[in-house]
């Protein structure tokens, strides 16, 4: 029971790690109440529970996850609001709405930024960390020369991200990640570096998940920034049209093989996401010194991100619609 619960904090550790402070949204968030008992929580229960999902409908392809993941980025609306009303630290959306939804913030959350850095990535690093994959998921976890290029382009654009969200300052653009990073080695430590394998989590008392769950977005729609309740039918009905755009995706791909086996040599390890992580504290320690730099970075960043998002968004529905079509993403397992 102690590892299991264990093993989901790791989970949710790295889901926060990936999505808030790559992102630069959460700052020393480990030293508030909100941290601990909103943020983490929120990213805890989504992934836990929609792997749950995917994992007891046996839906865990990328392309699946990916579906899954989108649910996961619908939060955005009813917890948040920024799907219907833009960023916290903006004024309204910044490229206006269509049909109720935030022109600009809706594809890169719902598209790019949940789906890949909120769910498929937290999952494969835990992948890693375990030494276990899900085996539909070896393509993607293998090195290839292609997917160094991509991994490298993202390290590059991530330290922009933090350090803005940091305004630039070292103290806590370093601390977040070295925070939250000290916290994901702890609970591994307190594992004996032995994390349960993904598919255990499968077996968790779904109606305390459902039930956290309602909760969080219940309260959270009442009384987080009520301000920015929508007042017409319109924002509403465009997510939930996209809930059911999601679904009715999943519902249509096949079901992928869910046996997991040993992480291949030839897969990225345990110190390749060390690396990485190493890559991304020593850009900040630069950039933070370089701020028009940072922010040029961070602009085409996002705007690459958002651009990636849509493509992966319409080669999804492709692929769940036409699955014996080719994809020009198929090399990188998505």
């Amino acid at each position: 029971m102690k590892n299991k619960a264990y093993s989901i904090l790791l989970l949710g550790l790295l889901s926060m790690l990936f999505a808030e402070i790559f992102s630069g949204a959460s700052q020393l968030w480990f030293f508030t109440l909100w941290g601990w008992f909103v943020t983490l929580p929120l990213y805890m229960m989504h992934i836990v529970f929609l792997f749950f999902l995917a994992y007891r409908t046996k839906k865990v392809s990328i392309t699946q996850l990916y579906l899954f993941g989108m649910i996961f980025g619908l939060y955005e609306a009813f917890i948040t609001k920024v799907l219907w009303l833009g960023y916290f630290n903006e004024t309204g959306p910044t490229w206006g709405t269509f049909l109720g939804l935030a022109i600009n913030e809706f594809p890169m959350l719902v598209f790019f930024w949940h789906p890949i850095f909120s769910f498929i990535l937290p999952i494969l690093a835990y992948e890693i960390i375990t030494k276990k994959q899900i085996i539909s998921h070896l393509q993607i976890l293998k090195r290839s020369r292609m997917k160094n290029v991509y991994i490298g382009l993202v390290l590059l654009g991530i330290p922009s991200f933090i350090v803005n969200g940091n305004a630039f300052n070292i103290i806590s653009a370093n601390g977040a990640l070295i925070g939250t990073l000290f916290l994901i080695w702890l609970v591994y430590a307190l594992l004996k570096k032995k994390p349960l394998q993904i598919s255990h989590l499968k077996s968790i008392r779904v109606s305390i998940w459902v039930l956290g769950l309602i909760l969080l977005y219940g309260i959270s729609y009442k009384f987080l920034l009520p301000e920015r309740i929508p007042d017409t039918i319109m924002p509403y009905l465009s997510v939930f049209a996209f809930y059911l755009i999601a679904i009715l995706l999943l519902k249509r791909t096949k079901k992928s093989e869910i046996e997991e086996v040993d992480l291949d040599s030839d897969c990225y390890q345990l110190k390749d996401l060390m690396i990485f992580s190493s890559v991304i504290l020593i850009l900040i320690n630069i950039f933070v010194f370089i701020p028009d730099i940072a922010n040029g970075i961070l602009f085409i960043s996002y705007l690459g991100y958002f651009t990636v998002g849509v493509v992966l968004f319409i080669n999804t529905v492709i692929k769940s619609i036409f699955p014996k079509k080719t994809s020009v993403l198929t090399e990188s397992g998505i």
